[in-house]
Order: structure tokens, then sequence, then C-alpha cells
């Protein structure tokens, strides 16, 4: 099985500043994560990016952990999330797992 951790800048690609809140963004992500999944774990998180043009920012981001889907959900939902907080890029991170309900 594939655990897949997004890592979702909240600077705004185009201002390179973030334009939501932090729960502001948190509401959005998560209301495109329920439209696709059973379930989800949402920590807040800080770091840095690079942009294609070359400029360096810090930002808030969101670590997102999913179970019990596949890369075609994650893809659909990384797009979404994309649009909605008009993001360059997510990091996607695929690790092999064996994750069962108990």
């Amino acid at each position: 099985m594939t655990k897949f951790n997004l890592t979702i800048g909240l600077n705004d690609k185009d201002t390179k500043t973030q334009l939501y809140d932090d729960i502001t963004a948190y509401k959005i992500v998560e209301n495109i994560l329920k439209q696709y999944l059973d379930g989800y774990t949402i920590l807040k998180a800080f770091g840095g990016y690079k942009h294609d043009d070359g400029t360096f920012t810090q930002e808030n981001s969101l670590r997102v952990e999913l179970l019990f889907t596949t890369a075609l959900q994650v893809k659909i939902i990384c797009d979404k999330i994309k649009q909605a907080l008009n993001q360059e890029s997510i990091v996607v991170e695929t690790i092999e797992t064996n994750s069962q309900l108990w």
C-alpha cells in the first residue's frame, strides 16, 4: 500500500504572499479532501519554496497524509487544491507502507 504525503505551500504563486489565512486555507483543502476521500490527516508546517522564476520564499504550509487511496485520486485532489489556492505545484511524497485499520 502507498501512503501519500502532500506538502501544500500557502503563498499564492503570482503574488508570492499568503492570500488566505491558515484557517481559511485549511478549510479549503479539507472541503476538497472530503469530496474524494474517507479520511485524511492535516498538519500545519513551515518551509521554503523556490518558484519557477527562481524567487525563493518562506511560507506557511499544510502537510496532508493520505492512506487507502490511489495515485489517480491524489492527482485529482492536487489539481483541485492547486486551482483553489493558486499554487504552482504541490510536493507529493509516496511511501510504501503496511497500514491497516484495527
